[in-house]
């Protein structure tokens, strides 16, 4: 019989070290992400469970591997409120400012160029 004691990388038939890399890969595409904080901490954490039977012979391991991961930042804009046919309904550009003409003709807003007075 070939007894080997227990060690970090064969608890739990050896799942550590490849549940670290997962982590570890979510943890880098979040520092990777543009919409989070750069300087801000990630944090993996390993737990072990260990959870003896009444005559203390046996022990059943529980492994859990969890990251802490920057959240993105918040994201900003408006939206117009308003009914259509009698519901609720909201809108990317404000329906009340419909059908008015702006200079350059195209609907959106845009640089009016003056005349010179010379």
């Amino acid at each position: 019989m070939d007894l080997k004691l227990v060690t970090l990388d064969r608890i739990a038939e050896g799942a550590i070290p490849e549940l670290f890399e997962r982590e570890l890969a979510a943890v880098l595409d979040n520092i990777d992400d543009p919409n989070t904080e750069a300087a801000k901490e990630r944090r993996i954490t390993i737990t072990i469970g260990i959870l003896p039977n009444a005559t203390r012979d046996t022990a059943t391991v529980g492994v859990t591997v969890k990251s802490k991961l920057e959240s993105a930042r918040p994201a900003g804009g408006a939206m117009f409120i308003g009914r259509e046919k009698g519901a609720m309904a909201a809108y990317t550009k404000d329906p009340a400012q419909e059908g008015i003409e702006f200079p350059d003709g195209t609907g959106e807003l845009g640089v009016v160029e003056r005349e010179s007075k010379s």
